[in-house]
C-alpha cells in the first residue's frame, strides 16, 4: 500500500500539485479535514473539538476527560478505513498552522 503526504506552504498549489500526482499514480486523494469529518461521523464528538486535539495544547481537563486520546483514536480509526476503502493506497495533504494565529483547518 502506497501512502504520500504532502506538506506546503501559503499559494504553492498543494491541491493542484496533489491531485497530479495522485491521478498518475492511481491513488486517492484526502485532507486532514476530510479524516476530522469522518472521525466526527464515527465518534459523535464535534469536528472542531477533534481538530483540536491535534493542534491545539493539551487541555488541563484532559487528565480527568482523556478526550485528546478519544479524538486522536477516532482519527486513526478514520485514516485506517480510509486507507482501507482506497484499496491500493491514499495521497494526503495536511494544512499548516502557524502557533498563536493562522488559518483554522476546519475552515471556520
Amino acid at each position: 500500500m502506497t501512502i504520500l503526504s504532502f506538506f506546503s506552504g501559503t499559494f504553492c498549489g498543494k491541491e493542484t500539485i496533489t491531485q497530479e500526482v495522485a491521478k498518475a499514480h492511481g491513488l486517492r486523494t484526502f485532507s486532514d479535514q476530510d479524516l476530522i469529518r469522518a472521525a466526527s461521523e464515527l465518534s459523535s464528538i464535534p469536528e472542531k473539538k477533534i481538530s483540536r486535539a491535534f493542534l491545539d495544547k493539551t487541555s488541563v481537563f484532559n487528565k480527568f476527560t482523556h478526550d485528546k486520546e478519544r479524538a486522536i483514536a477516532y482519527l486513526r480509526l478514520a485514516l485506517a478505513q480510509t486507507l482501507s476503502e482506497s484499496g491500493s493506497g491514499g495521497c494526503g495533504y495536511k494544512y499548516q498552522r502557524k502557533r498563536g494565529g493562522g488559518p483554522d483547518p476546519s475552515g471556520r
